[in-house]
């Protein structure tokens, strides 16, 4: 694959409905994350040729400022301009569901998880 193309291609540009915001591949290379300011996660199958979305994850109500791997690529960590981030199991084929979502303070007074 190329990853100018991947990044930049139709792929993602025609699959979310707005700016992309961050990509991550995971550690083995075979997924593709994209975040984007529709709210929305999308996860692209890399070993396809063209690349393929392979699922669409949805829970946040603002845009979607970032996303991580984990290293084992088990784990898919999703941050949004909603205040939370959201850890998904990046493993399963079906649509997964995100643990609970933890909030960010919002008192300017910082905090810990």
């Amino acid at each position: 694959w190329n990853e100018q193309v991947a990044v930049c291609g139709e792929c993602l540009v025609t699959g979310h409905c707005q700016k992309v915001r961050s990509v991550a591949f995971s550690p083995d290379g075979s997924l593709l994350a994209s975040a984007s300011e529709d709210t929305r996660v999308k996860l692209w199958d890399m070993l396809k040729d063209p690349p393929q979305l392979k699922e669409t994850l949805e829970g946040h109500t603002k845009g979607v400022t970032s996303v991580c791997f984990n290293e084992e690529g088990s784990l898919l960590v999703s941050g949004s301009w909603d205040g939370t981030f959201k850890v998904w199991d990046a493993q399963r084929r079906d649509i997964p569901s995100p643990t609970p979502s933890l909030q960010t303070p919002t008192n300017g007074k910082g905090g810990s998880f």
